[in-house]
């Protein structure tokens, strides 16, 4: 998500001053990089411009992104300001170019600011009244939940992918998919996305891994879930009452909180 490009260029004429040079490197960590990713929850990334020469940057003028100072001679500080990505779907891009003494030395560096549709890493519990299955399974438990979650945009609907492998008598792999609506939020000033969705989830894999045949059946599944910044978090609930609320001894419930 970084870069540092170094570039040198040697003067073909003697001028007292020496060769020309020309240096960019990302304060973060100098890595170097062709695009430059910047979260959807916006920030301030800065480089060190090291030079001997007048230098000049171009680049696509957005509503969404400054870079300061855009000229200037020998070293500076450049600021790059972007603000927050209040969409779920758009993507913006822009392209830069930096001239040091009338010479191209950066040319079309893409800045992309990313959307909220991402792949969420994070941790998992589950509260189930099937016996096999702990009362309370999470992350550090013994059962070793790994999760992920998947927010995505396919046919008009907002899609929520979960996946996450519990170790019982065998691993078993639970996924679900909820399609539902994404509806835009704004509390303090800050943007974020509450979503619904519904799904289905079949028992029978999980019966028979753990032997009990009165685990089984195709059961509705309802998700809440809230996007803030880079945090997902939901609740879905497997098998719930006719009003989308946990039925007690009855529904299987799966809480979930990941960064993208």
């Amino acid at each position: 998500m970084s870069f540092a490009c170094i570039l040198q260029m040697i003067s073909c004429s003697e001028e007292p001053q020496g060769a020309a040079y020309f240096t960019l490197i990302d304060d973060s960590n100098g890595v170097f990089a062709k695009d430059l990713l910047v979260s959807p929850v916006s920030g301030v990334r800065t480089f060190t411009l090291i030079s001997n020469r007048n230098w000049e940057i171009s680049y696509d003028h957005a509503s969404w992104i400054d870079i300061s100072p855009s000229s200037g001679k020998g070293v500076a500080t450049i600021t790059v300001t972007v603000t927050p990505n209040d969409s779920l779907l758009k993507e913006d891009s822009i392209y830069f170019s930096i001239i040091n003494n009338s010479l191209l030395v950066i040319e079309n560096l893409k800045v992309k600011r990313q959307n909220y549709l991402a792949t969420y890493n994070g941790k998992a519990s589950i509260t189930s009244p099937i016996d096999s299955i702990c009362t309370t399974c999470t992350s550090t438990d013994s059962t070793s939940i790994t999760s992920n979650s998947v927010l995505g945009f396919a046919n008009g609907d907002t899609t929520l992918s979960f996946n996450t492998t519990i170790k019982l008598r065998n691993s078993f792999t639970m996924g679900l998919v909820f399609k539902g609506n994404a509806q835009t939020v704004t509390e303090n000033g800050k943007v974020k996305f509450v979503y619904h969705g519904v799904g289905t989830f079949d028992f029978t894999p999980l019966g028979v891994i753990i032997n009990d045949p009165s685990v089984t059946g195709v059961k509705n599944t309802i998700i809440e879930a809230e996007l803030v910044g880079g945090l997902l978090s939901f609740q879905a609930v497997i098998d719930p009452d006719t009003n989308g609320l946990i039925k007690p001894d009855v529904s299987t419930v799966i809480t979930f909180e990941g960064n993208r």
